[in-house]
């Protein structure tokens, strides 16, 4: 995978969000063999408010993809370049 389509899987919003949130109580008893009850608590509190705060415009994700200047990379200039999936 590319650089720029990993930074296109990147996508965190409500519905991300809910889907990690449905995986994780579809695993609940693997997640919870692997970290604990506490821990599968935690995680699908963090994600389930996280959604409700980016529904409600409480929150926000802001990524960067930085490259050192004169290094060659594959990333686009432009994020739209990005998400439309050109290179």
């Amino acid at each position: 995978m590319s650089l720029a389509a990993a930074a296109r899987e990147l996508d965190v919003s409500p519905a991300t969000l809910r889907r990690w949130v449905a995986n994780l109580a579809a695993n609940r008893d693997a997640a919870i063999a692997e970290a604990g009850t506490e821990r599968e608590r935690v995680w699908r509190l963090y994600m389930t408010g996280s959604a409700v705060a980016f529904e409600a415009g409480d929150i926000s994700v802001h990524q960067v993809l930085a490259a050192k200047p004169g290094a060659p990379h594959e990333l686009p200039l432009a994020r739209e370049a990005l998400l439309a999936g050109v290179d």
